[in-house]
């Protein structure tokens, strides 16, 4: 393809058109000579038109520019256990982007807890035959929530692509 006067090599994952002597996608950062990982449908598209899926900032490392777009897994998991052990559960959801989850997840366990404290109330405190269960649901929920989220921030993780990692570890 001649794109002016210099042959133009198009990027298999955004379409823009680079010179010949680019390794490296002048837009996305792919590597220009190997295959891509995930093909984007837009790809006819002009590199003006495309815009990415979810939001990729550019720090550098030496001097290669490093894709990260995402959260740290770890650190997610922290930020929805620590709070929901003490009722707060989902402020790690609201942290990694994922407001209307993270949102759903607190007024719900707000609200169960409050249903769970009416009818305690209303029973005159039958419900209470059932506190260890309610134990293990109060420190099993925010558990399994931070797991959950580790979980997803991995697999975002893992959809994003760094051009510049030599092998896996």
């Amino acid at each position: 393809m001649m794109h002016g006067d210099v042959m133009a090599i198009g990027c298999r994952t955004c379409g823009t058109l680079n010179t010949d002597r680019a390794t490296l996608c002048e837009y996305c950062g792919a590597n220009l000579s190997t295959p891509t990982l995930r093909r984007d449908p837009f790809a006819q598209r002009h590199a003006s038109q495309v815009t990415p899926a979810y939001p990729v900032t550019l720090a550098y490392a030496g001097s290669y520019p490093v894709r990260g777009a995402t959260k740290d897994p770890s650190a997610g998991l922290l930020i929805e256990l620590i709070p929901g052990l003490f009722g707060f559960l989902g402020i790690g959801y609201l942290w990694a982007g994922e407001t209307l989850l993270g949102i759903a997840l607190l007024l719900g366990y707000w609200a169960f807890w409050s249903i769970v404290a009416v009818v305690t109330l209303l029973s005159f405190g039958l419900l209470l035959c059932f506190l260890p269960f309610f134990i293990l649901l109060y420190l099993a929920a925010p558990i399994v929530s931070a797991l959950s989220l580790q979980r997803r921030l991995r697999a975002r993780q893992a959809l994003t692509v760094n051009p510049y990692a030599s092998a896996p570890y």
